[in-house]
């Protein structure tokens, strides 16, 4: 850094001889803090209010091309295109007077007379009582300060962040491109607004709103200072409400007061959601294992249950004790539609309510369901069904809202499904407005299928055990039916002899043909979906027929009811049915289920029987009576000897040696008791 005490007046006449050499001593902090000021990039210099440079740093020397001992002896305005030089003379005497911060854009004349563009800044340097003793200024390259602009503008528009810049009365005077891909508004519909009609920061983070001055940018402008990274709900007509993370940054002036707010906005909608998101599965999981708990209590409870009643009343109670569900209650449905009624309910308000009915659902003349609620489709697909209140109000709550509770946000419909029958449909209510989880409808469909399986089992052991039944007596005519069908295409009777359940989609059925030719109601069977025959054996007045029926037959409906069929005759178009079910069936719901897959079916008879119970000794004295002696001596012999055994103890041979008969004779009498000792059993 040079200095001088040469001396000039205003119009640029030498006043005086420097005081010393041009060569400045440089030693200790002095000589570190002028290699400091000489390396910038702006040119520096001092001056008093004589208009004497007192010091500058080696770049002026570098831009006018002047020498040290040149500028000594130079008057500041000498470094000014003239016509700039009274503007330039009032600004420093600006400086001087009022201790004023001045600036201005004008040119650096060069030793060669050549024009640089620069940008002059001043300020008086004060001695202790407060007066301008001196102004330090420097001057900017244009050019320079223009790469800058130009560097600070790319920055501006190729940020990933929203930025806003607004004056010192909250008013938006710019914004980059990322500011309306965020908002939606242009910066044309922006510019000239005030922050707070743009509603960046108008909800706070629980989405309440928020007075003008209250967000990030009035705390920024009431504070003077940064503010950083509060979260807003953001809500604009046509756009999905959105989360921004908004920070303000405060630009002052000299009085320390805001004359610009820098304002970054960032949109955290995808991360807020995926917060939102961890949360939810969070709580799904701790309610999941509520619900499993709950679950593992209730199928407890069906192991010692009984009847259907104690397994339907043993759910609902366990389901409903605890915060999990605020109401249960299960209906069983009537095949054909309409009204389903409670059977069972439990939970909040059940001292109250009497019963509860909801409309399955009937399909209009425009096509559409009429109150088509999560029960009804629960009943026609056969799948876990949910709703929410929010969305369908009048579909969610049953009849008696006062009983079970206003605050009632989301049900379930759950079919109790065991084989091809429904049970009845398990509906639960919860104050959660968020509906049920995958995983949580998942849990609930294996519990349906256990109670559908648990009210099978039940009922079957009623069926199996009790020694009075309801027997029922069946008619139809009804072309849905194969068997019934082709006694009336190919005429004959059809009569049933038995059904071998299978595992599979399909049952084994063997029926007695009389009357007709077994050929043409096979060619029948062949041209039928889900029917397949063959010929077991013919005699001249019957032929045994096995079909395998992978559709619904009316004999199928009625094992699915837990019916127990003992005849089923087709003759001439017409079947005549005969079935037995436990006393406690309903029996309105057995007719319905034959009636809605085969109509023109009817109830003929009811009658409720006693069923006759046999001992194992009555069982044991029915087979000795029906097998000669020859045949009870074959099958006890074989038993004996160990010919039923694996591997086998005596052969076929040996036992016959030992009656003393030929083998032949021998498998002829014990084919003929196994025969006659399965008729008992199956008769039974």
């Amino acid at each position: 850094m040079t200095d001088s005490t040469d001396r000039m007046d205003a119009e640029g006449n030498e006043r005086s001889e420097p005081s010393g050499s041009d060569e400045r001593e440089r030693s200790g902090p002095a000589s570190a803090s002028d290699d400091l000021l000489d390396a910038m990039a702006d040119v520096l210099y001092v001056i008093d209010e004589e208009w004497t440079i007192l010091q500058w740093n080696d770049r002026l020397c570098e831009v006018t091309g002047y020498t040290d001992d040149e500028i000594a002896r130079m008057h500041p305005l000498e470094f000014i295109p003239e016509a700039d030089r009274e503007a330039v003379a009032q600004r420093v005497y600006a400086v001087f007077d009022r201790d004023a911060v001045e600036a201005m854009e004008t040119g650096i004349v060069t030793k060669s007379g050549e024009v640089i563009p620069f940008e002059f800044n001043g300020a008086g340097i004060t001695d202790e009582d407060g007066d301008v003793i001196a102004m330090v200024g420097t001057a900017r390259s244009a050019t320079t300060k223009a790469r800058q602009r130009d560097l600070l503008s790319r920055v501006f528009e190729t940020s990933p962040v929203g930025i806003a810049v607004l004056d010192g009365e909250g008013r938006i005077v710019r914004t980059n491109d990322r500011v309306e891909g965020i908002v939606g508004a242009s910066e044309a519909e922006l510019v000239g607004r005030h922050y707070a009609d743009a509603e960046w920061d108008a909800y706070d983070g629980g989405g309440e709103p928020l007075a003008p001055g209250e967000g990030v940018i009035g705390r920024a402008f009431a504070a003077c200072e940064t503010t950083k990274d509060d979260e807003y709900r953001f809500e604009r007509p046509g756009m999905e409400p959105k989360w921004l993370s908004v920070s303000a940054a405060p630009i002052l002036d000299t009085a320390g007061e805001p004359e610009r707010i820098v304002v970054a906005i960032v949109d955290v909608t995808d991360r807020r959601e995926r917060e939102r998101e961890l949360e939810r599965k969070r709580r799904d999981l701790e309610h999941l294992d509520r619900i499993n708990a709950i679950i593992r209590r209730t199928n407890r409870a069906l192991v010692g249950a009984v009847t259907r009643e104690e397994i339907e009343r043993a759910v609902c109670e366990r389901l409903t004790d605890g915060k999990a569900y605020a109401f249960a209650w299960i209906g069983d449905p009537y095949p054909t539609g309409g009204e389903l009624d409670a059977r069972t309910w439990a939970g909040r308000g059940a001292a109250h309510v009497e019963g509860i009915s909801v409309t399955v659902g009937d399909e209009g003349s425009d096509g559409e369901r009429t109150n088509d609620g999560p029960t009804g489709r629960a009943i026609r697909s056969r799948e876990v069904e949910t709703a929410t209140a929010s969305a369908d109000e009048s579909k969610v709550v049953p009849r008696d809202e006062a009983a079970i509770g206003s605050d009632v946000r989301s049900a379930v419909a759950v079919p109790l499904v065991y084989g091809d029958t429904l049970y009845g449909v398990l509906n639960l209510y919860s104050d959660r407005p968020e509906g049920f989880s995958e995983e949580e409808r998942a849990v609930l469909g294996e519990l349906g299928e256990t109670i559908g399986y648990a009210i099978d089992a039940t009922q079957s052991r009623r069926l199996l055990f009790t020694d009075r039944v309801i027997e029922l007596e069946l008619r139809s005519d009804s072309s849905a039916s194969f068997f019934i069908d082709a006694t009336k295409r190919v005429g004959g009777t059809i009569s049933l002899d038995g059904v071998v359940p299978s595992a599979e989609e399909s049952d084994l059925y063997y029926m007695t043909l009389r009357g007709a030719s077994p050929k043409d109601v096979l060619d029948l069977a062949a041209d039928a979906p889900g029917i397949e025959g063959r010929l077991v054996g013919e005699t001249d007045e019957e032929s045994r027929l096995e079909f395998r029926v992978g559709d619904a037959s009316i004999t199928r409906v009625l094992l699915g009811r837990n019916a127990r069929v003992t005849t089923a005759r087709a003759e001439e178009g017409e079947a005549r049915i005969v079935a037995q079910i436990a006393p406690d069936a309903d029996v309105r719901t057995v007719v319905e289920a034959v009636r809605e897959p085969f109509p023109g079916s009817e109830l003929v008879a009811k009658r409720e029987i006693e069923r006759e119970a046999r001992t194992p000794s009555e069982f044991r004295e029915t087979v000795e009576e029906r097998l000669t002696e020859r045949q009870a001596t074959a099958l006890e012999a074989a038993f004996h000897a160990g010919y039923f055994e694996w591997p086998r103890v005596s052969s076929a041979e040996e036992v016959a040696a030992t009656m003393d008969i030929a083998p032949p004779t021998f498998h002829q009498h014990l084919r003929a008791a196994h025969r006659k000792m399965l008729e008992a059993f199956f008769e039974a």
